[in-house]
């Protein structure tokens, strides 16, 4: 294993639109990535506006399969979410 390994931190401007934060913070991972990231981390609630409006503990959480995306954004070999 590595002794040292470079994180990138993303801090983004989100919106409304959940499809339109999913763009943004994929470009973000890829921005990362290209400049040596190895590990790289979205602010919490990235889906949405921060802070919430609203508390909806039935908000689908962004999990599973549906990590696939960052994983090929980033190209890396693992990714790990927590609630």
């Amino acid at each position: 294993m590595a002794d040292k390994f470079t994180v990138g931190l993303v801090q983004m401007k989100c919106a409304t639109n959940v499809e339109e934060n999913l763009e943004r913070a994929i470009e973000k991972i890829q921005e990362a990535a290209a400049r040596g990231a190895q590990i790289i981390c979205l602010h919490e609630l990235f889906r949405g506006e921060y802070f919430c409006r609203i508390e909806d503990a039935d908000l689908p959480l962004f999990v599973g399969q549906q990590m696939d995306v960052f994983i090929d954004a980033s190209d890396v070999k693992t990714a790990m979410m927590t609630r």
